[in-house]
């Protein structure tokens, strides 16, 4: 705070102003007309869903992938409280596809929504070709296109584009203000002006108008120019680890090599084993591989999801490959 402040001293007579310039900085990076700021990204998302489909009367449901976040992870907040539902298409244990795209869009559907990159995959990403023509197909239906870019920020040097390139063929973006850019909560929702007008009144009526939360703005504005400086080295460092880990150990990683900056590690060990090896190692003074061990179809393997930031750049290559190397070792009989 004390940093930020010292970056942004006109917060300090008028702190409303760290969420004005937050939308501001937002908006110029992914090239969008108007933002709005959000307490939670739970909130943007199902409000996003609910203004693209009253813009589009009649039309009650989204489509997105098996593993879209808004399905696995918000409680169907968009079925419970706007009477909408999914439609979701695909294999789970793949990327959406064009055809995918072609046989799930019906005359009901509202929305498209990609999540870029896609958290369940490790991080996967789409080539640049095929979403380009996905985005063309969901436009020339008629259908609106959201994305879900919570972690956006990671996406900028598979592509070798600028984020307003990247998010330049949805209607409306998603992006945390967490996940990268390591303020405690919040995110911002971006979109044309009468798509954010309608987001603000939805905000107010599902109680997000939170004036005092402005410290998450002034921490996310903070954050935002450190994680888009560092992104590079983040996403360099996860493909060294990700490299150092093949070489040295049985395990594999998805994608290979990574997209972003982050994968999910394959081990050829089952869920309990793993958890207990992990928490020894931990207790013995080795670095945590991940929050939670990911169990598979298959009950004698398991994965877990891998993330790097700034914290994560101390930490060598070599020594996390040993880690893993080291819990699978402990894990098996």
């Amino acid at each position: 705070m004390s940093r930020a402040l010292e970056r942004y001293p006109e917060v300090a007579t008028d702190p409303l102003a760290a969420v004005t310039l937050l939308q501001g900085s937002v908006c110029s990076k992914l090239g969008k007309q108007a933002t709005l700021f959000m307490p939670t990204g739970k909130m943007a998302q199902q409000i996003a869903l609910r203004v693209h489909a009253d813009r589009r009367s009649g039309r009650r449901s989204f489509l997105a992938h098996q593993t879209n976040h808004l399905s696995e992870w918000e409680d169907e907040n968009y079925a419970v409280l706007h009477d909408m539902h999914a439609r979701l298409v695909g294999d789970r244990n793949e990327l959406m596809t064009t055809v995918d795209l072609r046989a799930g869009l019906g005359e009901e559907a509202a929305t498209v929504v990609w999540e870029l990159p896609q958290r369940e995959l490790g991080g996967e990403l789409p080539s640049w070709t095929d979403l380009q023509t996905q985005l063309s197909y969901a436009a020339a239906a008629g259908v609106a296109t959201h994305l879900d870019g919570a972690r956006v920020w990671q996406t900028t040097p598979f592509y070798a584009r600028p984020l307003d390139e990247i998010c330049a063929g949805f209607d409306s973006v998603y992006v945390s203000l967490y996940k990268d850019l390591e303020a405690p909560r919040g995110a911002v929702l971006a979109g044309d002006e009468n798509f954010i007008a309608a987001a603000r009144t939805w905000r107010h009526r599902l109680g997000g108008t939170v004036d005092e939360a402005w410290p998450l703005a002034l921490l996310a504005l903070d954050g935002m120019e450190r994680a888009s400086a560092a992104m590079p080295a983040y996403v360099a460092h996860a493909k060294t680890v990700a490299a150092a880990i093949m070489e040295r150990t049985p395990a594999t990683i998805r994608p290979d090599p990574p997209h972003t900056a982050m994968f999910h590690l394959h081990l050829p060990i089952a869920p309990a084993a793993a958890r207990y090896a992990q928490q020894q190692l931990i207790e013995d003074g080795h670095p945590r591989l991940g929050l939670r061990i990911r169990t598979s179809p298959n009950p004698v393997q398991c994965s877990i999801e891998c993330s790097f930031g700034e914290a994560s750049l101390a930490l060598d290559s070599t020594l996390i490959a040993d880690t893993v190397k080291k819990l699978i070792d402990l894990a098996r009989p």
